[in-house]
């Protein structure tokens, strides 16, 4: 769910990507991971992503 709301954050659609416990901040890793799987997804033909 952290890594969730960090990319949410990252794209503009949440104000902040803190979470409340007992949820833990993601590693920034994961996050920059999950953005380039959505970036990549976007760019897919056929996904409705785009």
């Amino acid at each position: 769910m952290s890594v969730i709301k960090a990319v949410l954050h990252a794209r503009g659609r949440v104000a902040a990507p803190d979470v409340r416990l007992p949820l833990l901040p993601p590693h920034p890793e994961a996050v920059a991971t999950a953005l380039d799987l959505l970036a990549a997804a976007e760019l897919a033909p056929g996904t409705g992503l785009g």
